[in-house]
């Protein structure tokens, strides 16, 4: 199965920014994705990082109050189902380790390499999303980390706050890529 074939929000033009930030990955880091619900973008990140990077990914859509309601009305479709195919894809793969747990909770605990590629997708909140990146950054490589926001051009009122904390002089922004952004430590 491709990536492709996966239900999700994932374009062609997002998918191959991520997979190309993915592929940049050194080998001694990870990459982490926040929010992957059917594994689309899981399943692309899988196609693109080199043989032997950890790819972690976090997402607790199952224990969200209101969350089935509001995912069947967008077409998201059930969230049991959504873990099972997430699931699926992490047991075919070694390098993937699924946490069913919420993301600030997966920060608090991370016990992986330094972090090359953080992939944000989960809450399209603002405050959530800047809790992510104060509780994440810590453990990035610092070497040449990349951080990737899906919906940063979707109308969440996200880019205003994280251009603010990835000031323009440490971070370079690239795309827009559909409705996503990256963000590049200078």
């Amino acid at each position: 199965m491709t990536w492709q074939e996966i239900p999700g929000w994932l374009s062609e033009r997002e998918a191959q920014a991520l997979q190309d930030e993915a592929a940049a990955v050194r080998l001694d880091a990870a990459v982490v994705a926040l929010g992957t619900w059917h594994g689309k973008s899981l399943m692309a990140l899988c196609a693109a990082v080199k043989p032997g990077v950890q790819i972690h990914w976090y997402d607790n859509y199952l224990y969200l109050p209101g969350s089935r309601a509001s995912l069947q009305k967008d077409g998201g479709g059930d969230p049991e189902k959504a873990r099972e195919s997430a699931m699926a894809i992490s047991l075919g793969d070694p390098r993937v380790h699924p946490h069913l747990t919420d993301s600030i909770s997966g920060a608090v605990v991370y016990a992986g390499p330094p972090i090359g590629l953080i992939y944000f997708d989960g809450h399209h909140d603002r405050t959530q999303v800047l809790a992510e990146i104060a509780m994440w950054i810590p453990n990035l490589d610092w070497r040449s980390p990349v951080l990737a926001f899906h919906d940063f051009h979707g109308g969440f009122q996200m880019a205003k706050a994280i251009r603010h904390v990835l000031p323009a002089n440490l971070w370079r922004e690239s795309g827009p890529h559909h409705s996503m952004a990256c963000f590049a430590r200078l």
